[in-house]
């Protein structure tokens, strides 16, 4: 790995802290934080005084059934929505002319987002937490299922790139749609199942629920733990899975480059707009560009 990446990291986290107690120090950021803070206090404050009142945890069962599915699908729509990958434009800019190869490109981009997905963790904990027997299990289930969803996105990404790199449009319209019809007819199986068995619970038995949900199940079973030793071992079970999927994504012979230059544009011209609508900046668009 480059250490000039490393650096460049390092820099950027330092950056977003000067950014934030820059925004701190005007009016809207100090209200804005104060608000933010008084609505943690009071969600967190919520959850702790259920742990202290010793709310009985969730069954095992119903974590690796209900919780399993529910992660699943949100994967699931990430890795749909995936199109590209969007950098910065300060990355755009000098790190795609610059000598660095493909494999420490998507490196970085993995490194230096992953963060976010920790960040993310912390708050989906806050309401996960009280419902599992050990916390910081139930914590590291929640933190190891965002990396591995994160890794799944952006491989979907390279997977949609490698598949307009060898497939003709009309032939991936064909498949899209062929994708779609099945798609539909699996929901559509079990919504009747659910209304021929009278409960909406039936439509998990459905077999596209279950073999989509197999990948969770790790982390459904990390979550639920009910010891230490228990939680080690699947502890050690994501985080196999989460880095064999990683290596996938670094192994794989795909050039993201085009498609994340149209990817970092579309995110740079919906900032614009969103900046314009405050009355924050001027909403023109600017393509990125690419040096």
């Amino acid at each position: 790995m480059s250490d000039a990446l490393a650096y460049l990291r390092g820099r950027q986290r330092a950056g977003r802290v000067r950014f934030a107690l820059r925004r701190l120090r005007t009016a809207r950021g100090a209200v804005g934080a104060v608000v933010t803070a008084a609505f943690l206090l009071l969600v967190f404050g919520g959850r702790l005084a259920r742990l202290w009142a010793g709310a009985p945890p969730a069954a095992p069962e119903a974590v690796l059934r209900y919780g399993a599915t529910g992660m699943a699908l949100l994967a699931l729509l990430g890795v749909v929505a995936s199109r590209g990958l969007a950098f910065s434009p300060a990355e755009v800019e000098f790190l795609f002319p610059a000598p660095v190869s493909r494999r420490d490109l998507m490196r970085h981009y993995l490194l230096s987002r992953l963060w976010v997905q920790g960040l993310a963790a912390l708050w989906v904990s806050l309401y996960a937490t009280p419902m599992a027997a050990l916390p910081l299990a139930a914590l590291a289930a929640v933190v190891a299922w965002l990396a591995f969803s994160f890794v799944c996105t952006v491989g979907a990404a390279q997977l949609r790139a490698w598949l307009d790199g060898v497939l003709p449009a009309r032939t991936r319209t064909v498949a899209a749609w062929v994708v779609g019809i099945v798609a539909a007819l699996e929901a559509a199986r079990a919504v009747y199942a659910a209304w021929r068995a009278g409960s909406a619970d039936a439509a998990l038995d459905a077999p596209a629920l279950r073999l989509l949900r197999v990948p969770a199940l790790p982390f459904a079973h990390l979550f639920a733990a009910r010891s230490a030793g228990e939680a080690l071992a699947w502890s050690a079970a994501c985080a196999a899975l989460t880095a064999g999927m990683a290596a996938c994504v670094l192994g794989a012979d795909v050039d993201m480059r085009e498609r994340s230059l149209a990817a970092t544009g579309r995110v740079q011209r919906r900032r614009e707009r969103m900046r314009g609508a405050r009355g924050d900046g001027d909403a023109r668009d600017e393509p990125v560009r690419r040096a």
